[in-house]
């Protein structure tokens, strides 16, 4: 009835994120992390998109001239350190 615990174990932690986007809605990614890999992860959630603009806007830098209305709707990374 009290087995030892295994050795090695596993966690998968998955939450979702929300950044303020200017004139727009949050823009909203699904992250994540998987143990004991440290692999990290994270993707724009569905149904969102994201505009180049407001990433220099969240960092406080002027978009620019001429710079192209770009909008992302699939966007994700996958950081596993060696």
């Amino acid at each position: 009835m009290n087995e030892p615990l295994p050795e090695t174990s596993e966690g998968i932690v998955y939450a979702e994120m929300q950044i303020p986007a200017k004139g727009t809605p949050k823009l909203t990614f699904d992250v994540g992390g998987q143990f004991p890999d440290n692999a990290i992860f994270a993707q724009i959630a569905p149904g969102t998109s994201l505009k180049i603009s407001d990433v220099f806007s969240f960092f406080g830098v002027d978009v620019p001239n001429n710079f192209p209305d770009i909008e992302l709707s699939t966007l994700s990374f996958f950081l596993w350190p060696g």
